[in-house]
C-alpha cells in the first residue's frame, strides 16, 4: 500500500482530499464510552508515494486518558506541506475498533465544504521493529444504499460547491447498532510504516 499515487495519498489522510465527500462524514458522535486507546498506536507513522509523504503524529495528552491527538502533515510532490490536527477517540463496535476524528476549529484545510468529523477503523500488524497501521474511513459507497433505503438518515449526492458529499444524521445510538451488524468496505485506506514508537515520541 506504501506505492499509491500522490493525489490518493492526499485523499487517504482526510485533510487532503481532492474534494469533500471522499469519506463519510457524521453529524453525532458513535462513541458512546470511549475505551483508552491502544498503547501500539501512539507514535510517528509514515507514508511515501510518488515523491510526496504524509505523516502522522499520535500522541496522548496529559489528563486525555481516553483519547489520542493527531497531527497529519501532507508533503506532496512540489507542493508547499499542509498541517491539521484532530482528536482522536477510540471504541470497539460490532467487535472491531473503531476511531472517531473530530479536526479542531479552523484546523482543517481550506475545502469548500470541510470534513469536520469521520470515522473507520484501523488494524496494527508486523513485527515490533517493522509495525503497519492501516487505516480504513467510512468509505460513500458502502452508505449509499442505507441512506436511500432510509435505514439511515442523511444525505448523498452532489451539489454547486462540492463534487460529491455522503454525510450521516442519523444519532450516534442508531448509526453504531448499524455498524455492529454492517461492516463497511475498506476502500479510503492507507498503510503507514512505523517510524517511532511511544517512548520516541513523548
Amino acid at each position: 500500500m506504501f506505492v499509491v499515487r500522490t493525489r490518493h495519498l492526499m485523499l487517504l489522510a482526510v485533510i487532503a482530499l481532492s474534494a469533500a465527500g471522499c469519506i463519510v462524514e457524521i453529524e453525532h458522535s458513535i462513541i458512546e464510552k470511549p475505551e483508552a486507546p491502544d498503547p501500539r498506536l501512539a507514535g510517528v507513522w509514515a507514508l511515501e508515494a510518488d515523491g510526496g509523504a504524509q505523516v502522522l503524529v499520535l500522541y496522548r495528552k496529559e489528563g486525555e486518558e481516553n483519547q489520542l491527538q493527531a497531527t497529519f502533515v501532507i508533503a506532496a510532490k512540489d507542493e508547499v506541506p499542509s498541517a491539521s490536527r484532530a482528536a482522536v477517540r477510540f471504541a470497539a463496535i460490532g467487535s472491531r475498533p473503531y476511531f472517531e476524528a473530530d479536526w479542531r476549529a479552523g484546523e482543517w484545510l481550506p475545502f469548500d465544504v470541510p470534513v469536520r468529523r469521520a470515522f473507520g477503523t484501523y488494524e496494527i500488524s508486523g513485527a515490533a521493529d517493522a509495525e503497519t497501521l492501516k487505516i480504513c474511513f467510512g468509505d460513500p459507497e458502502s452508505f449509499e444504499a442505507p441512506l436511500k433505503s432510509g435505514a439511515l438518515a442523511g444525505f448523498s449526492g452532489r451539489g454547486e460547491t462540492y463534487q460529491r458529499r455522503v454525510v450521516i444524521s442519523s444519532d450516534g445510538a442508531a448509526l453504531r447498532a448499524y455498524l455492529a451488524k454492517n461492516h463497511f468496505k475498506c476502500t479510503v485506506s492507507a498503510t503507514y510504516r512505523r517510524v517511532t514508537g511511544p517512548a520516541q515520541s513523548k
